[in-house]
Formats: structure tokens, C-alpha cells, sequence
């Protein structure tokens, strides 16, 4: 106790007895330790302050007002007026800590939110995040946040919800009790509307109780345009398809339907429902070398469609001439994915054919049957009809006239 205050003794003059003191060596070298450890903490407080944003920075301006008080009145204790030395006003101080203290846990929840990185995290995102606590109140955000807010210049924390981000905040209440939750939602500001992926989780605290929401937002703005986009095109391409009248087939790798148009139920009779992931059995037995064969080729150059003509059966079992266009999609390892068939119905071209060819060799051999040599020139005088008795009397053939 001599190393700390030396000569101890009782004074009774003044308005109350108390005890009289000289501090020792011990006594100071207490206090040079305790202040140092004290200054190193104010200053980490201090430059945290610095690079704080927002509800931070509140929130450690409520910790350093806290602190100051002490700081003041043990340093007017230690160094003040000589009457002063004798009276420690270091533990009232700490009433006005408290003050402080309650003032920041009660406006800023301190202690409710650890901000560990959040500088190092949030400034870099480039998606909004913000935090509100139980009673719809904006704590904190980021600065990717502000942009979407559709009055940044009146934020003043705490804010509530509603008055930045109205279509959020009515978001939020439709979906409180679905928490952790994924959905999109639009949102505008003087920029335009955008399109948000919306993922809301709750803040719980060590015993589990929620104390906050977080909430992150995603712009899927262009992704959406693509989307859209792409059922547009899906929509052309199939109206093309169903519109086509020639009949359509997509196989998979294995050679089962996966789409065909209404054109090839009109034309073989199958609707899809029947032959969905099924194979097709509409190939004549004589026709089956051949198509083994056009679809080798068409395999071995997927760069160009392969087209031959065959015969194909129809539900009821009448036999058609096709023309057969196919091709094939292959996957970036080479692998074929799926095929294509495009075909058309010539069955009645080729019994046109057949007719004209029948006509033909009936005309033929009218005047080849004639006794009287007979032939035929076109208006450049070139031969078009020889028959047997102009070979007879020229003895020059048909083919060589």
C-alpha cells in the first residue's frame, strides 16, 4: 500500500472527513500501463470511425462518446485542481457511458449486427444487400443498394423500409413467413424498371431468435430479355413447324420420337402421344438397305442435310413415296444429340410420272407399229421422232438420228 499512496492520513477540515494521500511510484506506473492499453483501443476505435459508413459509424460514435467521459474526468482527477485531487468523479462518468451505451443499443442495435468485413464485403458486391431488423427499419446497405433506391438522397439511418424501397417492403410482407426465400420482383427508380432476383434469410442471434432480415438482390434484368427472347424464337420456330406441310420428325440419339409436326399425322396417320419416345416401324422391308445406308451418310457428314427418295408406310398400311431430307445436331464432344426429318408426300408425283411414262410408250409403239416411215422434227429441224421403218428404209438407227 506504501508503494501506492504514502502518507495515509485522516482530514477532517472541509465539508466531509476523508482521507488524505501522496500517490507513489507504483501508483503511476499503474496508470501509464492502463492508460497505454486504453490509447491503443481509442485509436483502433478512432480509425475504424475513419473507414466506417452508415449504421458503423453511428454506432462507434455511440461507443467513443462512451468512452470519453471516463477518459475526462479520471484525467481531471489525476492532473486537476489540487482540491479536485481528492475526489474521483471517474464512476459518475461511467453513468453517462451508460447513457451512451443504450442510447446506441436502443437507436443503432448495437451489438445486434456484427459488422465483421463489411467493408471488405459489401462495398465490393456488385448485387444490393440490406439490412433491416425486426421492426421494417433499413440498418445498414451497400452502395450498389443505393442505386436501386428510389430516393437515395433521403436516406437518414435508421429508415424505414416503406420509404425507400416501397415494392419491397410490400414484397417482404407478403413472404415474411416463407423465410429462407427465393423470387423475383421488379423494381424502378429514375433509371427504369429492372428485373431482381429476390433472396431473403433471416438474422438469427446465438439463441436462435431472428433480430433481422437480410436481403439480396441480383439483376436479371438482361437475363430476362434473353429469356424472353428465347420463347419468342421457340414460339416462331414452332408456329413454322406446325405450319409446315410436310411432315416433321425430331428423333433423339436413339432414334425415339421426341416432336412431330401436325403434318405428319395428317399425312402417316400417328398422332405424337402415340409415338412419343417410341421408334417409328413404317419402313417397307425393301426399303430398309437403303435407309440404313442414307442414314450412315447422313451421320458421317453432319455438315449437310442428305436427301433420298424411298417409300414409307402410313397407320392404315398404304404405301407413299417420300423425298427425305435429314440432318443431324451433334454435341461439342462430337456425339450426335438428335436428328431432324423433313418429309414430302410424292406419291402422287410419281404416279404421274408413271402414267406419262405409260402414255409415252403407248404412243411409242403406235408408230413404231406403222407400215409408213415417220419423223419428227422439232422447229430447230432436230429429230424427235424416228420410227422402226424410217430405220428400215435409212438403215440408220433411232438413238444415232
Amino acid at each position: 500500500i506504501i508503494t501506492l499512496y504514502g502518507n495515509l492520513h485522516g482530514e477532517t477540515d472541509g465539508f466531509a472527513p476523508f482521507v488524505a494521500y501522496k500517490r507513489g511510484p507504483a501508483f503511476w506506473v499503474f496508470v501509464i500501463f492502463s492508460y497505454g492499453i486504453l490509447s491503443i483501443a481509442t485509436i483502433l476505435l478512432v480509425n475504424a470511425l475513419k473507414n466506417s459508413e452508415r449504421i458503423l459509424r453511428k454506432q462507434l460514435i455511440s461507443v467513443l462518446v462512451g468512452i470519453f467521459f471516463p477518459w475526462a474526468a479520471n484525467i481531471l482527477y489525476l492532473f486537476g485542481m489540487e482540491k479536485l485531487t481528492h475526489f474521483d468523479f471517474t464512476p459518475g462518468a461511467f453513468t453517462i457511458s451508460c447513457i451512451a451505451f443504450l442510447f446506441g443499443l436502443v437507436r443503432y442495435q448495437m451489438l445486434g449486427f456484427v459488422p465483421l468485413a463489411h467493408t471488405a464485403v459489401t462495398r465490393s458486391m456488385e448485387d444490393p444487400v440490406i439490412v433491416i431488423d425486426m421492426n421494417d427499419r433499413v440498418l445498414d446497405m451497400n452502395n450498389a443498394a443505393y442505386a436501386v433506391a428510389e430516393h437515395p438522397d433521403r436516406i437518414h439511418f435508421p429508415v424505414h423500409l416503406d420509404k425507400i424501397f416501397p415494392a419491397l417492403y410490400e414484397k417482404i410482407c407478403s413472404e415474411r413467413g416463407r423465410l429462407p426465400l427465393t423470387t423475383q420482383i421488379c423494381l424502378g427508380n429514375k433509371t427504369g424498371l429492372r428485373h431482381w432476383e429476390l433472396r431473403l434469410f433471416a438474422i438469427l442471434n446465438k439463441k436462435g431468435k431472428q433480430t433481422g432480415l437480410l436481403v439480396i438482390l441480383r439483376d436479371i434484368t438482361e437475363w430476362e430479355k434473353i429469356q424472353e427472347a428465347l420463347k419468342y424464337s421457340e414460339r416462331i420456330h414452332r408456329l413454322m413447324l406446325e405450319a409446315s406441310p410436310n411432315p416433321i420428325v425430331f428423333y433423339d440419339d436413339k432414334g425415339r420420337v421426341t416432336y412431330l409436326n401436325p403434318a405428319f399425322t395428317r399425312v402417316f396417320g400417328w398422332s405424337f402421344d402415340e409415338l412419343e419416345g417410341r421408334r417409328i416401324d413404317f419402313v417397307p422391308p425393301e426399303n430398309m438397305e437403303e435407309t440404313m445406308q442414307a442414314l450412315q451418310r447422313t451421320i458421317e457428314r453432319p455438315e449437310v442435310n442428305y436427301n433420298f427418295i424411298t417409300r414409307r408406310y402410313t397407320k392404315t398400311g398404304e404405301v407413299l413415296d417420300v423425298s427425305i431430307n435429314s440432318a443431324v445436331h451433334r454435341l461439342e464432344n462430337s456425339r450426335v444429340a438428335s436428328m431432324v426429318v423433313n418429309f414430302t408426300d410424292i406419291t402422287q408425283l410419281k404416279k404421274t410420272e408413271r402414267e406419262l411414262k405409260a402414255t409415252r410408250d403407248f404412243i411409242r409403239n403406235i408408230i413404231n407399229s406403222m407400215p409408213s416411215m415417220l419423223i419428227g422434227l422439232d422447229t430447230d429441224t432436230i429429230v424427235t421422232q424416228w420410227n422402226t421403218e424410217a430405220e428400215k428404209i435409212t438403215g440408220i438407227c433411232a438413238q444415232k438420228a
